[in-house]
C-alpha cells in the first residue's frame, strides 16, 4: 500500500471512530463518513467493504493497545513486582488519556456489537498471554508463588480489567486511585509468597 493510500485508510478510520464516539455506531452512515474524510464513497468501499469493517478495525486496536502495552513493558529476564505496578499504572494513564475512547467503547450499544461480532474474544488471549508468560517467568526465578501461570494470567488480566474499568467509567467500588493501589495490593498478595 502506497504512503497516499495508507493516509487515506487512516483518515477514514480517524473520521469513522470520531463519528463512532460523538453518535453511536448504528447512527452514523457511511456517506456521514466519506463527507468527513472528504473522500467520494467509492474510496471508502476500496479500503472496507462496510462500516462494521472499520469498527472491527478500531476494537482490535483498541483491545490490542493493553497487549503492546504488557509486552513491551515487561521483562521476561528479570520479573518484578514493580514491573506489574508500573503496568498497571500506565493502563490508568491510557484510561485518563483516553477517556472518550474508554467511554464510547464501554458503552452498552458498543459492547452489545463487540459482543455480538465476537471482536472480544478475537483479542482477548492476545491480552492475557503476555501476563501468563510474566508470571511464569517470575515463577522461574523464584519471584512468584508457584501457581499455574496461565489460571493466574486469566484471573491478574480479570481483576485489573474489571476493577480498574469500573473504578474509572462509574467510580465503583471507588474512586480510581483508590482502587488503583488495592488493585496493586491484591496483585501482591496473590503472586508473592508472603507479605
Amino acid at each position: 500500500m502506497s504512503h497516499k493510500s495508507e493516509r487515506t485508510k487512516k483518515n477514514i478510520k480517524e473520521c469513522s471512530k470520531k463519528l463512532f464516539i460523538k453518535q453511536g455506531f448504528n447512527q452514523t452512515s457511511v456517506r456521514q463518513i466519506v463527507h468527513m474524510a472528504n473522500v467520494a464513497k467509492g474510496t471508502f468501499y476500496l479500503y472496507y467493504e462496510t462500516k462494521m469493517q472499520v469498527f472491527k478495525e478500531l476494537v482490535r486496536e483498541q483491545m490490542l493497545k493493553n497487549f503492546r502495552l504488557a509486552d513491551n513493558h515487561f521483562d521476561y529476564k528479570h520479573p518484578s513486582l514493580d514491573q506489574l505496578n508500573y503496568f498497571i499504572d500506565k493502563i490508568v494513564m491510557l484510561m485518563e488519556t483516553n477517556r472518550e475512547e474508554m467511554f464510547f467503547f464501554h458503552k452498552e450499544s458498543t459492547l452489545e456489537i463487540i459482543i455480538e461480532n465476537r471482536l472480544d474474544k478475537e483479542v482477548i488471549h492476545q491480552m492475557i498471554y503476555p501476563i501468563e508468560r510474566f508470571i511464569e517467568a517470575g515463577i522461574r526465578k523464584g519471584v512468584f508463588t508457584n501457581l499455574d501461570s496461565q489460571l493466574y494470567g486469566k484471573i491478574l488480566y480479570g481483576i485489573v480489567h474489571e476493577m480498574l474499568e469500573s473504578a474509572f467509567l462509574y467510580e465503583y467500588p471507588a474512586k480510581l486511585g483508590v482502587i488503583q493501589q488495592e488493585v496493586k495490593f491484591i496483585i501482591k498478595c496473590i503472586l508473592t509468597p508472603s507479605i
